[in-house]
């Protein structure tokens, strides 16, 4: 279940082709940080997305120190089992 994206700043950790990025902006999300460990699924969400509202970035999820309250909504899609700290990331 989604919610309505309409004015939303959206967090998609382990984003991969960005494939849920541009879904969420098509949807009317006004900001987009996504996030994976691996340089060639970004480079390739880059190479297949032209819109400067969605921010592509190479991070270790496990490492990862978010902002309070900077997003309205946090996607991940096929990612959380791979993580170990799982309870750090999700604090």
């Amino acid at each position: 279940m989604l919610p309505n994206f309409n004015g939303l700043a959206v967090l998609d950790l382990g984003c991969g082709f960005g494939w849920f990025s541009r879904y969420a902006r098509e949807n009317g999300a006004v900001s987009i940080s996504a996030i994976d460990l691996s340089g060639k699924m970004l480079d390739r969400a880059r190479s297949i997305t032209s819109d400067d509202k969605i921010k592509y970035e190479r991070a270790d999820l496990e490492e990862l120190k978010l902002e309070e309250n900077l997003y309205d909504v946090v996607f991940s899609s096929l990612t959380f089992h791979y993580l170990a700290k799982l309870p750090t990331l999700i604090k």
